[in-house]
């Protein structure tokens, strides 16, 4: 199942702390969680910075395995996000066919 997730950083958190936490978690492959893949990952240039990340699960993922992804970036950085909104998503292409239906 694929995943989009809204993400919003804390400003005042370090954004060198937050990129090398990043690094950190890809390195160690706690992010994304088991049976995970990082399609896409977008950050804006706004402030605060924002972006979006494409995930998608195996068949084999659980819910946990999911919520488990958040938790990585919280435990290690308690407060990186400001906002967080996680929900499976489909490509507009799909979307319409499904509307057509």
């Amino acid at each position: 199942m694929r995943y989009m997730i809204y993400w919003e950083l804390d400003p005042d958190k370090n954004i060198t702390d937050i990129a090398d936490l990043a690094s950190k978690l890809f390195e160690t492959g706690s992010y994304p969680a088991s049976h995970g893949k990082i399609l896409g990952w977008y950050v804006t240039s706004s402030i605060p910075m924002w972006g979006i990340t494409l995930v998608e699960y195996s068949e084999e993922a659980s819910s946990k395995d999911v919520f488990g992804s958040l938790l990585e970036w919280i435990k290690a950085m308690p407060g990186v996000f400001k906002v967080h909104k996680i929900a499976p998503y489909v490509t507009a292409k799909e979307a319409v066919q499904l509307a057509q239906k």
